[in-house]
């Protein structure tokens, strides 16, 4: 329980340090963001920087070796067979214009996409399985102008979306 909580606590004030303009190890010119942002112990890593898998995010830890990492993802490494991974707090999300799942994200994280507030984003919910960001159309208060607002940042993973 202690892990955990220590563990989300680093990735919050990371996630608030990447929200204040504090620098990660891959420093970025102003108003320049990142395709693909990972959280790493606390570190912002993007695009060629940022780990593609936990193997390569914690080389220690063996335990789980195939555990692919998304741009929005915060992992912390703890030592061997300890390391966790999770998702940066929405607004660390948006702000870096991180992908949002909408299989599988909170509705805290879905309203973090442009034109969805707390209302729509529980409709999303509710309306899974999705299968395509296409079929966001049939959920009340989605229409083609903000379907397209949002479709940058929208995925569903495994649907070739």
């Amino acid at each position: 329980m202690q892990r955990a909580w220590t563990t989300s606590c680093a990735l919050v004030a990371a996630a608030l340090g990447v929200l204040c303009g504090l620098p990660g190890p891959a420093p970025r010119a102003a108003g320049q963001g990142c395709t693909r942002a990972v959280m790493i112990d606390g570190l912002l890593r993007c695009d060629a920087d940022a780990p593609t898998s936990l193997a390569q995010a914690c080389p220690r830890d063996t335990a789980a070796r195939d555990v692919v990492l998304r741009g929005g993802d915060a992992v912390a490494c703890a030592g061997e067979g300890a390391a966790t991974r999770g998702r940066m707090p929405p607004e660390a999300i948006e702000a870096l214009q991180q992908p949002v799942d909408l299989e599988t994200e909170s509705v805290e994280e879905l309203a973090s996409l442009p034109g969805v507030g707390p209302a729509i984003a529980a409709r999303i919910v509710a309306a899974r399985p999705l299968g395509s960001v296409d079929a966001l159309l049939a959920v009340r208060g989605i229409g083609p102008r903000t379907l397209a607002r949002l479709r940058p940042r929208a995925r569903v993973y495994g649907s070739g979306d």
